[in-house]
């Protein structure tokens, strides 16, 4: 690992250490003018709340699974077909005007260009994985995948960031904490290739461990039709959040 890691630092040498050079310049280099006592200022990187800015909220999670389940992009209302056929008739012609003041996205993040999606299926493998995969790989990518998810929850579980922005070296340097989903994005795939892997090779596995697909399908189709059922849930979530 720390030759592969030394050989990735070697090819990129020259746009890493340059980025390094920059940034000192940058506003994410340390200020002088920065009140050294300051509790929002981090040591030598940005201002918490601008790095926490577009934190994930705690419920928005569930869009791995639902995508919609916070209303999707930051778009006017008005844009969304499917919501405009559903509307009252009677006023079709005042829509446009009404739901142009209101985006049909309602999470916790300032605004977004549409949320982070795995796929129903994917996350249904992701969790039999948990059942069926064995050994040290599995604990590895279901680790990174955890600390993904944390992390990107940023100002909604600040103890856990401010750990990170206080001792974990150049992690002050990033803005947008929720891009590190891309982690999750790559981890939970994985994890379910794993899954598939098993399956494939051995036929018999899933009739043998049918209660773990049960399990399963109840955490993911299972909660997939309890938003269907009950959209108002997730706004209700939101709502309750913003009052706290």
């Amino acid at each position: 690992m720390a030759v592969a890691a030394a050989i990735g630092i070697a090819i990129n040498i020259s746009n890493l250490y340059h980025t390094w050079e920059y940034q000192k310049e940058s506003m994410r280099g340390k200020s002088e003018l920065t009140k050294a006592n300051s509790a929002n200022q981090t040591s030598s990187g940005l201002d918490r709340d601008y790095i926490t800015q577009w934190s994930y909220g705690i419920d928005e999670t569930m869009t791995l699974l639902v995508p919609d389940a916070k209303g999707g992009a930051s778009v006017p209302l008005s844009q969304n077909e499917h919501a405009m056929a559903k509307a009252d008739g009677q006023i079709q012609s005042m829509l446009p005007q009404i739901y142009d003041a209101f985006p049909q996205y309602f999470g916790t993040q300032p605004g977004t260009s549409g949320p982070v999606y795995v796929g129903a299926f994917v996350i249904f493998l992701f969790v039999l994985s948990l059942f069926l995969v064995r050994g040290p790989m599995k604990w590895a990518l279901l680790g990174a995948t955890v600390l993904s998810v944390l992390l990107a929850w940023g100002k909604n579980f600040m103890g856990f960031t401010d750990f990170f922005l206080d001792y974990i070296p150049m992690y002050a340097k990033f803005r947008t904490v929720a891009s590190i989903l891309v982690i999750a994005e790559f981890t939970i795939p994985l994890l379910a290739a794993l899954a598939l892997k098993r399956i494939v090779d051995e036929p018999d596995v899933l009739r043998k461990n049918m209660k773990f697909v049960y399990i399963s399908l109840a955490l993911t189709a299972g909660v997939a039709a309890l938003i269907a059922l009950m959209p108002g849930m997730m706004v209700r979530l939101s709502m309750r959040r913003k009052r706290r």
